[in-house]
């Protein structure tokens, strides 16, 4: 096997460090706890419009998705990473200066063309620098942590920007966050390529490299259901994405008050993705998933049942469960895929999230100028329809996939003879 570079030239603990801090200032945005109120208040668009923009996004971000993720598997992920910042970074500077409908719609085909190319090619950067020293196994622990740099950058961004916003106007923390982008784009020049295996003639084309990966994801049944999964649960996400600052508006919150009240969230959400590792230690794949899959339900039926401000917490209790369950899903595809195509299948996780959203954001955003508590029941019954069924599926295909090791393994035939007479151990998970 020859890998793309000597292994020796690359220190993956100086470079983990490094995606750490280009994690941080990517996530470090002033504008998130303000942006639906920017153009709702600011730029006088309606919450279905706004809903209708969020559509545009996750379109663009769908077909540029896989693209960018071969792009990554091809081209390196550092080039990809610091493509993203300068892409993404023009987009969100433009998104606060447009003043017109299109020029907004300009901003978005930017930033979410940029996106494609960093989310998630972080995650595959982690576990190529991971791999080079034989250290693929603590990736779920070492993406927690990446995730809770990133929630921590999260949780500093809105908390600053949202008493700037009240003291100045609600454009002003989105100008500040091109600060963000462009320091993150100096530490993505910093970052050094991983050595990654690729077969002795050389690595895939580009188109090569985007067919493998969405076959190897299509004969993976146990893969693509993960898939469907995380596609399910983006009806969750779409309810504190697209209704949080609207039930703000509702209990007449002050602005400046916004980013102190996600505090909580944010701070769950860090030990949510830091500590992930643990939680799939102790239960297992199976029931962190069952687990991390029921949560945004049942909070999603408590917002449509009880009618209080305090209620707000659940809303963040989701942002909680999904950043938790960020890792552990991404370790598990990571696993199955080889490290040529592994942004590229991951891409294609994001994409079907990215199709979800697409239409979940509008649906959110129209029920909730009607009523909040609508929006949020029709948004718990679209999640429990889609992941549920899925994750009942994918038990099946592991219990199937685990009885296969289980009648192979020459340990279990040996335990299963007669000449013995004992019972034959329980197969591992």
């Amino acid at each position: 096997m020859a890998t793309t570079a000597p292994a020796a030239a690359f220190v993956s603990g100086r470079n983990v460090r490094l995606l750490y801090a280009f994690w941080f200032l990517l996530s470090f945005q002033p504008w998130m706890g303000t942006w639906i109120a920017y153009l709702t208040d600011f730029r006088g668009v309606s919450l279905f419009l706004v809903g209708l923009l969020e559509t545009f996004f996750q379109f663009v971000g769908l077909f540029a998705r896989v693209p960018a993720g071969a792009f990554a598997d091809r081209f390196g992920r550092r080039n990809s990473l610091a493509l993203a910042m300068a892409i993404e970074g023009s987009g969100l500077f433009l998104f606060g200066l447009a003043d017109s409908y299109p020029l907004i719609l300009l901003s978005y085909v930017l930033w979410a063309g940029g996106s494609a190319f960093r989310d998630p090619v972080h995650a595959a950067y982690l576990y190529d620098a991971l791999a080079a020293e034989g250290r693929e196994g603590d990736f779920s622990k070492q993406f927690g942590r990446l995730s809770g740099f990133g929630m921590a950058g999260m949780l500093l961004g809105p908390l600053i920007g949202a008493p700037i916003a009240g003291l100045t106007t609600l454009q002003v923390p989105v100008l500040l966050s091109a600060v963000s982008y462009g320091s993150a784009l100096v530490i993505a020049l910093m970052l050094k390529e991983p050595p990654r295996r690729t077969s002795a003639a050389g690595g895939l084309s580009y188109l090569a490299t985007m067919g493998r990966g969405v076959t190897e994801l299509w004969r993976d049944r146990a893969a693509a259901l993960v898939v469907v999964i995380a596609a399910g649960l983006a009806f969750a996400v779409a309810s504190q994405m697209m209704l949080l600052q609207p039930f703000l508006q509702a209990y007449a919150v002050p602005v400046g008050w916004w980013g102190l009240l996600m505090v909580p969230a944010r701070l769950g959400s860090v030990a949510g993705s830091t500590y992930s590792y643990q939680l799939q230690r102790v239960l297992g794949e199976r029931r962190a998933f069952g687990l991390l899959i029921a949560i945004p339900v049942v909070l999603l039926v408590a917002l449509a049942a009880v009618d209080h401000v305090v209620m707000v917490l659940a809303i963040g209790a989701i942002s909680v469960v999904s950043m938790t369950r960020e890792p552990i899903f991404t370790d598990y595809l990571s696993r199955r895929v080889g490290s040529e195509v592994r942004a590229t299948v991951l891409a294609v996780r994001r994409l079907g999230i990215q199709f979800v959203l697409a239409f979940a954001a509008p649906l959110a955003g129209g029920l909730g100028e009607r009523s909040l508590p609508l929006a949020f029941a029709v948004l718990a019954v679209l999640t429990a329809g889609l992941a549920v069924p899925a994750y009942i599926l994918w038990l099946r295909v592991e219990r199937e996939a685990g009885a296969t090791r289980e009648a192979s393994s020459p340990e279990r035939s040996l335990e299963a003879a007669p000449v013995h007479g004992a019972e034959g151990r329980e197969g591992s998970p």
